[in-house]
């Protein structure tokens, strides 16, 4: 980014400057010398066009409360002498702003206050000589160190000095007294450590500038947990006017949070143009750093200049990041912001050529349960930030379902779940799950359990649950291939005469459909899912959501460029009005979506990830946007334990055997469990992803 001097009148920057580090800026010049070098002043070359609309982020109450204006606030931050940075290079100036008329030393200028200077850290005390001064929105001064020999460091220290800057002001005669100010002041060679790109990063952006517009701020570089204010000045405005009436917006009073970050949204008033030359004002209480943009005006019509993460998580959990605004190639860091500890950086993601972020960044398992603000800030060459809230809560308690084998696991699921005298009970073949994928959303629909048989046997413990449950029907899914007439004749000889019932067609299509038919012949499914046949994940995926929606699932030849007049009569005789497509076009293809958006237009949406794990989490995702207590964590790479688990209801996401993928850990955290219950044994989901949700 290209260097730029400001100007030594009005302070009127680059009109196209909306974001930039703060190390070495400030609101007055030198009079009578050459302009300094550390008065150079980076900006931002303009690379966002305009667009539509921006968003603007939501506050936590315990970092942002606002504060409205009123006729008693003379000016944009509170009365007080202010320090340009809170750090200095060796040999440079030390620049302060007289805000309004201080108690301790006046306006700064030509009321007949005398200033000394010095630097005093635990080391002892380092006197300074005045430098130069200037005039902008208020007067300033500058100093530097007096002894050649104590540079690059004050007081002969080879490495940063931390004290603080103090002004003693003396009156004029024949009162003459005397008083001081302190702030804050380091002195190195190098810039403060961070792990952003620069320790005094700041942006502001807003959707448009005019009357109402709300513009967020976000910046760092003040003390962790002091107050500080906040607002815009219309430089415009005051300098033509030279009165503050109408030339402030705001201020809000913030807290610096343990990073020393703040996060801020000021409303821009009416009466403002967008022609209007704006800066943005932070200062700090204690600190008395002050952070003046110069002039120009936020960021504008930026739609994705905001980031988007899910807006919760658990120690050990995964996040979910995507924002956009950066330079392209540039890295990215991901960290924990809360109100009293330092950030806590949790990953980096690279931008890509646009400029956008997405992927996954993980929770440390030690990270303590709270309300914190996730932040996304260039960390290589812009200096752009990004913030949202995030909420860390306890880590959910485990506990499993499970049985010697896959029958035994459905009948376990069976016994937790269901009490007897159910109505129905779903048998389905243990072995292949063509015909048995349609059983788990009905069962859910029914409150039915789901239980497992090899196709020429009735186990032993399959027959011992059936008595417990001694269900009024019970439902054979599939043909003879599935299960047998000997099961079928096993079932009706048992001791409470249940009524057994075939449904079967001449392939998984039309068994589907049959069984879709038989559950809805009284009620109307509006929504339905539109899952493969030829492969089981993504329809086991549907299945609860499915029925958590009074839906149903039906199965389709994916491959195939059209709906089948079958089912097409199918949907017909539901009554369907939205359709949800699940998985993407070499799953379902763009054929059948096509035909689906012109039956149903507007009402079609497909549910698609990288991925047969991502495909179930943007599913829980959208049917259970407001998190549940409890879910099914089910093995990802077989399917009767997912089949018989999709008969609770519940949430349900899938897993490889010994780690958890990122966007399932993601979807865990954003739903917020209280309890997750893995189905199978520890060949179907280790004992590793139990106890310490391990992930891949």
């Amino acid at each position: 980014m290209p260097s730029e001097v400001v100007a030594p009148n009005r302070l009127l920057m680059n009109s196209q400057h909306r974001y930039s580090h703060n190390d070495l800026c400030f609101s007055h010049q030198l009079k009578g010398s050459a302009m300094p070098e550390s008065l150079s002043r980076r900006t931002a070359a303009p690379r966002w066009a305009a667009a539509t609309a921006a968003a603007a982020l939501a506050f936590g109450a315990a970092l942002v409360v606002p504060q409205a204006a009123s006729a008693a606030v003379a000016e944009p931050i509170p009365d007080g002498v202010y320090i340009e940075a809170p750090w200095v290079e060796p040999g440079g100036d030390v620049r302060v702003a007289f805000v309004g008329e201080t108690p301790e030393c006046g306006a700064g200028y030509g009321d007949g206050y005398s200033y000394a200077w010095s630097f005093v850290s635990s080391s002892g005390t380092t006197e300074l000589q005045s430098s130069g001064f200037g005039e902008g929105y208020w007067f300033g001064r500058s100093a530097a160190f007096v002894d050649e020999e104590w540079n690059p460091l004050p007081i002969g220290q080879s490495g940063p000095v931390s004290g603080k800057l103090v002004l003693t002001c003396t009156s004029p005669a024949p009162e003459s007294a005397t008083a001081s100010v302190e702030m804050d002041l380091t002195v190195r060679s190098t810039p403060p450590p961070t792990i952003y790109n620069s320790p005094t990063s700041w942006v502001w952006f807003a959707p448009d500038v005019g009357a109402g517009t709300v513009v967020t701020i976000n910046a760092l570089g003040f003390k962790p947990g002091e107050g500080a204010t906040v607002s815009l000045v219309n430089g415009t405005k005051f300098f033509d006017s030279g009165s503050w009436a109408d030339a402030i917006a705001g201020p809000v009073s913030v807290v610096a949070d343990g990073e020393g970050a703040v996060t801020a949204e000021v409303t821009v008033p009416s009466g403002w143009g967008a022609e209007d030359a704006l800066d943005l004002m932070i200062g700090g209480a204690s600190s008395k750093y002050l952070l003046v943009s110069g002039s120009g005006s936020p960021l504008e019509g930026e739609p994705s200049l905001a980031l988007t993460s899910n807006e919760g998580g658990f120690p050990g959990s995964a996040v979910a990041v995507s924002a956009s605004g950066f330079d392209a190639g540039e890295t990215v860091q991901i960290a924990l912001h809360s109100s009293s500890a330092p950030a806590v950086p949790i990953g980096t993601l690279t931008a890509n050529g646009s400029g956008a972020i997405s992927g996954i960044v993980y929770v440390p398992s030690s990270q303590p349960v709270g309300s914190y603000r996730l932040w996304a800030g260039a960390a290589s060459i812009g200096y752009l930030l990004l913030n949202a809230p995030l909420e860390i809560t306890a880590v959910p308690t485990t506990d499993r379902l499970s049985g010697p084998d896959r029958f035994q696991t459905a009948v376990a699921i069976s016994q937790e779940s269901f009490e007897p005298g159910v109505e129905r009970v779903y048998i389905a073949s243990g072995l292949n799950f063509p015909d048995a994928l349609s059983a788990g959303a009905l069962a859910a629909q029914k409150g039915a359990p789901v239980l497992l048989t090899h196709p020429d046997t009735l186990l032993d413990a399959v027959r011992t649950e059936l008595n417990r449950l001694e269900p009024a029907t019970i439902i054979l899914v599939g043909g003879t291939p599935s299960v047998s007439n000997t099961v079928k004749s096993a079932l009706e000889a048992l001791e409470f005469e249940p009524e057994v019932t075939r449904i079967a067609g001449p392939d998984r299509f039309a068994t589907n459909r049959l069984l879709v038919g038989e559950a809805f012949q009284s009620a109307p499914a509006t929504t339905v899912f539109i899952a493969t046949g030829l492969k089981f994940p993504d329809a086991l995926a549907a299945a609860p959501a499915a029925a958590e929606g009074g839906g149903a699932v039906v199965l389709v030849n994916g491959g195939a460029a059209s709906l089948d007049a079958a089912t097409l009569q199918l949907l017909d005789s539901l009554d369907v009005v939205d359709v949800r497509i699940v998985g993407d076009p070499a799953s379902v293809s763009s054929g059948i979506e096509n035909q689906l958006k012109t039956l149903y237009p507007g009402h079609v949406q497909r549910f698609a990830g990288a991925d047969r794990y991502a495909t179930a989490a943007k599913i829980v995702a959208a049917t259970w946007p407001g998190g549940a207590s409890d879910v099914i964590l089910a093995s990802g790479v077989n399917f009767p334990d997912a089949l018989a688990a999709s008969a609770l209801g519940q949430p349900m996401l899938t897993s490889l055997p010994s780690c958890i993928p990122g966007v399932i850990l993601a979807e865990l955290g954003n739903l917020a469990p209280s309890k997750v219950t893995l189905v199978g044994d520890a060949g179907a989901l280790s004992t590793a992803v139990q106890n310490n949700f391990t992930h891949c």
